[in-house]
């Protein structure tokens, strides 16, 4: 007789072969045979296999994507060297994908020979910052005081307070003299300052940029590394010192001792938080200073000019018995750009404790430039309005036939020339020349 197949056998098999098992563990079995081989497991081969693991030869560099597309990572190292290596089958872990302005770190194999990276093999690009930059995070500046540096990194910080640390080494550093703490610099980077690559550092003196105050010292308070200043026009500024030079033999002293700060960005007796306090000076020690701007008045008969500065400032200087011609051919004409050496000081719109020592006529009139530093609030071909560095908002508008040139875009840091002058935020008188990026 022919037996017949049961249905369902193999699966009583498998629970007497089941319920041996438990029996032989609870007998103290050590090994238990499989009903099948693992490597049959019908789960096996499809759950891929999870590594973190590198080839032992593999080597590293960071640094700002330039661009990835079409297949190639462009990347420039934080020693200003420039590599492009294809993406074929590299392992991306940089969320949301690889992109221009990020900070990465990139693993390789092969060796790289100068700026060559063709016979490497790129194995994995990861995120090197917490938080990756924007793609048009290119062509970036910062400007500040050192603050400290070595011979690859430097720190600064900027007028408003922020602090930075950059590495840049000596191949990128263009300085007419030697580094040193509290030397004002401009960083051209790519990436944001937390994660950036350095193409050059450069020395920063505008001069238009930095202002004077002059007056008595009312406080000083060493926890908060701050002092409190009356002005000659009465007004109470406080500035943090931080790393301001102080040229006082013996030392600051709250009282009747007068002082004279030197500071850029913007301050007002509301509000200092934007300006970086450089220099504090004993007035007895200060020597005569001088300021330029554009003439915007002449007062034959009181014998004083008014005079416009950089900042928007309208000040006006009495010469007494020492007047300069200030009519006829050769007299000083509204207009003309000019350079006044002062004793004494002058403190914000205040003029009146400034003896003039001299004064040069440096341009005729209308022919003299002058230039104002800020950020792009919003731009067409004809207007320009512009977020001034020392807080002022300036609308320029192009004269008939020119344009704004179409590389300028919303955020960028630009210097605009001028001619003629600006009072405060009046820009009747101011004829726009040309603005350019900080950074071109």
């Amino acid at each position: 007789m022919q037996k017949r197949r049961i249905a369902g056998r193999p699966a009583l098999s498998l629970a007497l072969c089941a319920a041996l098992c438990m029996a032989l563990l609870l007998s103290g079995c050590d090994a238990i045979p499989l009903p099948f081989p693992a490597e049959s497991s019908p789960d096996a081969s499809s759950v891929p296999v999870q590594t973190d693991a590198l080839p032992e030869s593999a080597q590293s560099e960071e640094g700002v994507v330039l661009d990835a597309s079409g297949g190639l990572l462009v990347l420039r190292t934080v020693y200003n060297e420039e590599y492009v290596f294809r993406m074929t089958d590299a392992d991306d872990r940089v969320e949301g994908g690889t992109s221009a302005g990020q900070y990465v770190r990139v693993w390789y194999s092969g060796q790289l020979e100068g700026t060559n990276a063709r016979n490497v093999k790129l194995l994995r690009i990861e995120s090197a910052q917490e938080q990756q930059a924007d793609a048009l995070a290119l062509g970036s500046t910062a400007e500040g005081f050192i603050t400290a540096f070595d011979e690859v990194t430097v720190s600064i910080e900027t007028a408003s307070g922020e602090r930075y640390r950059f590495v840049a080494a000596e191949n990128v550093r263009v300085l007419t003299g030697e580094m040193h703490e509290g030397m004002w610099v401009r960083i051209y980077f790519d990436g944001t300052p937390d994660g950036a690559v350095v193409n050059r550092l450069t020395e920063s003196t505008a001069a238009a940029d930095v202002f004077t105050l002059v007056g008595t010292l009312r406080g000083v308070d060493e926890e908060e590394d701050t002092v409190s200043l009356v002005a000659d026009t009465g007004a109470w500024y406080t500035f943090r010192l931080d790393n301001a030079e102080i040229d006082a033999p013996d030392g600051l002293w709250a009282g009747t001792r007068r002082y004279v700060l030197s500071y850029r960005g913007s301050a007002s007796p509301d509000s200092t938080e934007n300006a970086l306090l450089l220099r504090m000076q004993a007035e007895r020690l200060a020597a005569a200073q001088t300021i330029q701007g554009v003439v915007c008045a002449v007062n034959a008969n009181w014998g004083s000019i008014d005079l416009c500065t950089a900042d928007g400032r309208v000040l006006s200087f009495a010469f007494g018995s020492d007047a300069p011609t200030l009519t006829g051919e050769n007299g000083i004409r509204t207009g003309d750009t000019v350079r006044i050496e002062y004793t004494g000081c002058i403190s914000g719109d205040y003029s009146g404790a400034a003896k003039v020592v001299s004064l040069e006529i440096r341009s005729r009139e209308g022919l003299g430039e002058s230039s104002v530093l800020g950020t792009v609030r919003s731009i067409s071909q004809s207007t320009l309005t512009l977020n001034a560095a020392d807080g002022r908002t300036l609308k320029f508008e192009t004269p008939a036939g020119m344009a704004f040139p179409d590389t300028l875009q919303r955020g960028d840091t630009v210097r605009v020339s001028y001619r003629g002058w600006i009072a405060g935020e009046e820009m009747e008188n101011a004829v726009f020349v040309s603005a350019s990026r900080t950074y071109d």
